[in-house]
């Protein structure tokens, strides 16, 4: 499966959703750069274990206090749409 990032969501994802989880972050590391998006090819396997660690973090830190959606959480769900395997 072929998975098209901007800059800073997968800067997000490495830094941030997968910072202890190597194993995933080489599959983000390995894309090239097309028209301004990185283009990403990885297997369904891994797209939904990274959409799996996506959701859980956006219960995490995507919400503020009145249950409103966060910037965070924005990023998270289209991460989240972008990850999902059909």
């Amino acid at each position: 499966m072929i998975i098209c990032l901007l800059q800073s969501q997968k800067e997000y994802l490495i830094n941030d959703v997968l910072k202890e989880r190597d194993d995933l972050v080489k599959n983000l590391r390995m894309g090239k750069l097309i028209n301004s998006k990185w283009e990403i090819e990885i297997s369904n396997d891994v797209a939904d274990e990274i959409r799996d660690l996506c959701s859980e973090k956006l219960q995490i830190t995507g919400f503020d206090e009145k249950y409103k959606l966060t910037e965070k959480g924005k990023l998270l769900e289209e991460l989240i749409d972008l990850f999902f395997v059909t």
